[in-house]
């Protein structure tokens, strides 16, 4: 279920790309675009260091430690 969730929300994001680049928008305005409204959740770090909760909280991101409580 979990990947079916995943895939529809991919496929969603990639058909709105696809329009706004079929109506006219370059591809690099389109991916620039996504990159700035959503810089705050791409992490290089290593998600499972002592250093993630610290910087998700400074980003203003929910952090859930459990997959359990993910799932509530």
């Amino acid at each position: 279920m979990v990947n079916t969730v995943l895939a529809t929300i991919c496929a969603e994001t990639f058909q709105e790309f696809a329009d706004a680049i079929e109506g006219g928008e370059s591809a690099h305005d389109v991916a620039a675009k996504a990159l700035n409204d959503h810089w705050r959740i791409i992490f290089n770090g290593n998600g499972y260091g002592e250093e993630w909760p610290v910087e998700a909280a400074e980003r203003g991101l929910l952090n859930v430690a459990s997959n359990v409580e993910a799932m509530d």
